[in-house]
């Protein structure tokens, strides 16, 4: 699995504060980034279904 170790050894961004805030309990900045990065995922699928469309021109 890519994601997780892409969380595993860093000390800043999304994947810190998420790791950080599970270690220290406070699950109202837990629940903060899991929403800031599924609506960033959000964003990027939307992105890429756009530019696929464009390029197909469908």
């Amino acid at each position: 699995m890519r994601v997780p170790a892409e969380m595993l050894g860093v000390s800043e961004g999304l994947g810190y504060f998420s790791l950080d805030a599970r270690d220290r309990l406070a699950d109202s900045d837990l629940m903060a980034a899991i929403l800031v990065i599924g609506f960033l995922g959000y964003l990027l699928d939307h992105a890429a279904r756009s530019l696929h469309r464009r390029w197909l021109h469908t």
